[in-house]
Protein backbone atom coordinates (compact mmCIF):
# COMPACT_ATOMS: atom_id res chain seq x y z
CA UNK A 1 0.00 0.00 0.00
CA UNK A 2 1.23 3.71 -0.78
CA UNK A 3 2.08 6.30 1.40
CA UNK A 4 -0.87 8.23 -0.13
CA UNK A 5 -3.48 5.19 0.90
CA UNK A 6 -2.44 5.04 4.69
CA UNK A 7 -2.39 8.61 4.60
CA UNK A 8 -5.81 9.25 3.33
CA UNK A 9 -6.90 6.12 5.94
CA UNK A 10 -5.65 7.80 8.57
CA UNK A 11 -7.33 11.22 7.36
CA UNK A 12 -10.65 9.64 6.82
CA UNK A 13 -10.30 7.68 10.19
CA UNK A 14 -9.32 11.08 11.72
CA UNK A 15 -12.28 12.91 10.22
CA UNK A 16 -14.69 10.33 11.58
CA UNK A 17 -13.46 10.94 15.04
CA UNK A 18 -13.61 14.56 15.08
CA UNK A 19 -17.30 14.35 13.30
CA UNK A 20 -18.28 12.36 16.31
CA UNK A 21 -16.70 14.67 18.66
CA UNK A 22 -18.96 17.65 16.71
CA UNK A 23 -21.31 15.25 16.93
CA UNK A 24 -21.41 14.94 20.80
CA UNK A 25 -20.31 18.45 21.77
CA UNK A 26 -22.62 20.21 19.18
CA UNK A 27 -20.47 21.56 17.26
CA UNK A 28 -20.70 22.56 13.84
CA UNK A 29 -17.39 23.59 12.92
CA UNK A 30 -15.95 20.35 14.20
CA UNK A 31 -18.62 18.15 12.38
CA UNK A 32 -17.62 20.22 9.21
CA UNK A 33 -14.36 19.84 9.81
CA UNK A 34 -14.66 16.01 10.31
CA UNK A 35 -16.59 15.13 7.26
CA UNK A 36 -14.11 17.12 5.02
CA UNK A 37 -11.40 15.18 6.33
CA UNK A 38 -13.12 12.30 5.92
CA UNK A 39 -13.50 13.29 2.23
CA UNK A 40 -9.98 14.81 1.75
CA UNK A 41 -8.59 11.56 3.22
CA UNK A 42 -11.00 9.05 0.97
CA UNK A 43 -9.73 11.01 -1.89
CA UNK A 44 -6.13 10.68 -0.68
CA UNK A 45 -6.67 6.72 -0.33
CA UNK A 46 -8.06 6.79 -4.26
CA UNK A 47 -5.08 8.80 -5.51
CA UNK A 48 -2.63 6.55 -3.38
CA UNK A 49 -4.59 3.33 -5.03
CA UNK A 50 -4.65 4.21 -8.13
CA UNK A 51 -1.00 5.16 -8.04
CA UNK A 52 -0.14 1.63 -6.94
CA UNK A 53 -2.62 0.28 -9.73
CA UNK A 54 -0.71 2.57 -12.36
CA UNK A 55 3.08 1.19 -10.97
CA UNK A 56 1.16 -2.60 -11.15
CA UNK A 57 0.34 -2.04 -15.12
CA UNK A 58 3.71 -0.38 -15.39
CA UNK A 59 5.25 -3.34 -14.20
CA UNK A 60 2.97 -6.23 -16.00
CA UNK A 61 3.06 -4.16 -19.30
CA UNK A 62 6.13 -5.84 -20.62
CA UNK A 63 5.37 -9.21 -20.33
CA UNK A 64 1.70 -8.47 -21.76
CA UNK A 65 3.31 -6.86 -24.56
CA UNK A 66 5.09 -9.65 -24.99
CA UNK A 67 2.69 -12.31 -24.54
CA UNK A 68 0.25 -9.96 -27.46
CA UNK A 69 3.05 -10.08 -30.06
CA UNK A 70 3.41 -13.89 -29.14
CA UNK A 71 -0.50 -14.69 -29.59
CA UNK A 72 -0.06 -12.47 -33.18
CA UNK A 73 3.06 -14.04 -34.34
CA UNK A 74 0.67 -17.23 -33.67
CA UNK A 75 -2.11 -16.44 -35.55
CA UNK A 76 0.20 -15.20 -38.26
CA UNK A 77 1.92 -18.61 -38.65
CA UNK A 78 -1.73 -20.08 -38.59
CA UNK A 79 -3.11 -17.68 -41.43
CA UNK A 80 -0.03 -18.04 -43.34
CA UNK A 81 -0.19 -22.19 -42.91
CA UNK A 82 -4.21 -21.67 -44.01
CA UNK A 83 -3.46 -19.62 -46.83
CA UNK A 84 -1.11 -21.88 -48.39
CA UNK A 85 -3.40 -24.96 -47.49
CA UNK A 86 -6.07 -22.87 -49.76
CA UNK A 87 -3.52 -22.18 -52.44
CA UNK A 88 -2.54 -26.20 -52.71
CA UNK A 89 -6.34 -27.12 -52.44
CA UNK A 90 -6.50 -24.81 -55.51
CA UNK A 91 -4.24 -26.06 -57.25
CA UNK A 92 -4.91 -29.67 -56.59
CA UNK A 93 -8.63 -28.40 -58.01
CA UNK A 94 -7.23 -26.75 -61.31
CA UNK A 95 -4.92 -29.75 -61.70
CA UNK A 96 -8.17 -32.14 -61.58
CA UNK A 97 -10.13 -29.43 -63.99
CA UNK A 98 -7.11 -29.86 -66.31
CA UNK A 99 -6.58 -33.32 -66.50
CA UNK A 100 -10.65 -33.89 -66.80
CA UNK A 101 -10.70 -31.44 -69.70
CA UNK A 102 -7.26 -33.15 -71.25
CA UNK A 103 -8.96 -36.53 -70.74
CA UNK A 104 -12.40 -35.82 -72.39
CA UNK A 105 -10.20 -33.74 -75.56
CA UNK A 106 -8.34 -36.81 -75.74
CA UNK A 107 -11.33 -38.96 -76.28
CA UNK A 108 -13.04 -36.74 -78.79
CA UNK A 109 -9.39 -37.20 -80.55
CA UNK A 110 -9.48 -40.97 -79.94
CA UNK A 111 -13.29 -40.76 -81.11
CA UNK A 112 -12.39 -38.94 -84.41
CA UNK A 113 -9.64 -41.02 -85.22
CA UNK A 114 -11.53 -44.18 -84.78
CA UNK A 115 -14.29 -42.58 -87.18
CA UNK A 116 -11.39 -41.77 -89.16
CA UNK A 117 -10.26 -45.16 -89.19
CA UNK A 118 -13.57 -46.38 -89.72
CA UNK A 119 -13.70 -44.33 -93.04
CA UNK A 120 -10.46 -45.03 -93.55
CA UNK A 121 -10.90 -48.74 -93.44
CA UNK A 122 -14.27 -48.81 -95.75
CA UNK A 123 -12.63 -46.68 -98.20
CA UNK A 124 -9.49 -49.40 -98.21
CA UNK A 125 -12.48 -52.11 -98.61
CA UNK A 126 -14.26 -50.42 -101.00
CA UNK A 127 -10.85 -49.76 -102.85
CA UNK A 128 -10.20 -53.32 -102.79
CA UNK A 129 -13.40 -54.52 -104.32
CA UNK A 130 -13.19 -52.08 -106.63
CA UNK A 131 -9.95 -52.97 -107.20
CA UNK A 132 -10.74 -56.81 -107.66
CA UNK A 133 -13.27 -56.17 -109.80
CA UNK A 134 -11.35 -54.18 -111.89
CA UNK A 135 -9.29 -56.89 -111.96
CA UNK A 136 -11.76 -59.39 -112.44
CA UNK A 137 -13.18 -57.01 -115.18
CA UNK A 138 -9.71 -57.44 -117.02
CA UNK A 139 -9.05 -60.85 -116.53
CA UNK A 140 -12.54 -61.40 -118.06
CA UNK A 141 -11.74 -59.29 -121.42
CA UNK A 142 -8.39 -60.74 -121.83
CA UNK A 143 -9.84 -64.06 -121.51
CA UNK A 144 -12.30 -62.80 -124.49
CA UNK A 145 -9.65 -61.73 -126.30
CA UNK A 146 -7.93 -64.51 -125.86
CA UNK A 147 -10.75 -66.40 -127.14
CA UNK A 148 -11.40 -64.58 -130.48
Amino acid sequence: MSTHALHGNARHFGGKLEKTIGDAVDSRDWKVAGVTDQVAGSAEHLFGRAQSVAGEVADATPSLIEEARERIGDATDRSVAAARRAQVSQAEADFVQTKNEAVAKAKQAADAAAGAGAKTSFLLVLALLVGAGASAFGATAASRRRLR
